[in-house]
């Protein structure tokens, strides 16, 4: 626990218990901005999750769960907490009863620790909705529900189809099985060695990771969809091998953006360095702002972003994908 000056104005994260009901989350963050905009304060909600698996009347659903149990983190100055506490919302503090302080505090550093181990439980999808992902041929996977729950086959690719079915390949001894079944949740259990379409992937995920990192920016939870495709791409693009420094480095970049989302670290300062092994080789000014901009906006490195805003002025957008690149850092400089 980090010791509480004496200074009451000093801005600092407090655990508090929060008591909701249902709903309990949205209604903690629906609190905070109720009290930040009623005494022009600007205290900061913390309130980590993670989505568990629950069946109900036979089906299995995602339920999102506090990962604290009751406890939340607010950051403010310790007059604006107590202002909170003493409105009927639900929050009251944490009392230190180990310290001479009177009130459980965390550090800054602290925090940000905790925040990403707390990405790695919140963006963990224990199974994958087929409305969220694209599976590719050879990708080996369990069917989660319906009357196929349990069954393992690899995904057979074909042309595309209104029914819900897929075509799952069944290993049945000395030979293999073609079923075609009506599936709604499959988890992976391994991706295809191979990917087809590398560069056509890329740029679809393009759009997706920017909404991530606009969320992950703001403080705010990732939609289940977007948590999904973040970490089927970082599943399946980690392993894949280009002939192409450019498209290595934007690769690379992606990636770096995918790990922060999902709370690994490791993986994403991996893939910082290769981008910085690779980035003199992409020469056109739009990938390298988008690539300059996955690496600031996982940093919150603003100067890194005004200097790619910058440049991005001198330039006319072309294509849609250029537009979707000089419209995030709109939004972004718009906050």
């Amino acid at each position: 626990m980090s010791r509480l000056g004496s200074n009451d104005e000093v801005s600092r994260w407090y655990i508090l218990n929060h008591i909701g009901g249902v709903g309990g989350q949205g209604i903690a963050h629906r609190e905070i901005e109720r009290f930040n905009c009623q005494s022009k304060s600007e205290i900061e909600l913390f309130s980590p999750s993670y989505f568990q698996l629950e069946v109900r009347e036979g089906k299995q659903r995602f339920r999102r769960v506090s990962l604290a149990y009751h406890y939340v983190f607010v950051k403010g100055t310790l007059n604006e907490i107590k202002s909170l506490c003493g409105r009927d919302n639900g929050f009251s503090f944490v009392l230190n009863r180990a310290s001479e302080e009177r009130y459980a505090t965390v550090s800054d550093n602290e925090m940000a620790a905790f925040r990403i181990i707390a990405r790695s439980y919140e963006n963990s999808m224990p199974f994958f909705s087929l409305e969220d992902i694209d599976l590719e041929a050879g990708d080996i996977v369990e069917v989660v529900n319906g009357d196929f729950a349990g069954l393992k086959g690899t995904f057979v690719p074909r042309s595309k189809s209104n029914t819900g079915k897929i075509v799952l390949e069944i290993a049945m001894g000395s030979g293999t099985c073609a079923y075609n079944i009506n599936v709604k949740d499959v988890r992976v259990i391994e991706f295809a060695k191979k990917t087809t379409r590398a560069h056509d992937q890329i740029e679809a995920f393009v759009p997706h990771l920017l909404t991530g990192l606009r969320q992950y920016s703001r403080g705010e939870q990732l939609d289940r969809s977007i948590a999904s495709k973040v970490s089927v791409f970082a599943s399946r693009m980690e392993i894949v091998e280009l002939h192409s420094q450019k498209l290595d480095a934007k690769l690379q970049a992606l990636l770096h953006g995918a790990y922060t989302l999902l709370g690994d670290p490791e993986r994403a300062v991996r893939s910082k360095r290769l981008y910085e092994k690779y980035h003199h080789s992409v020469t056109n000014p739009w990938t390298q702002a988008l690539c300059e901009l996955v690496i600031a906006e996982s940093s919150h490195d603003n100067t890194r972003l005004k200097s790619i805003s910058d440049i991005i002025s001198l330039l006319s957008p072309t294509s849609k994908s250029q537009r979707l690149i000089e419209e995030e850092l709109r939004l972004l400089f718009c906050r």
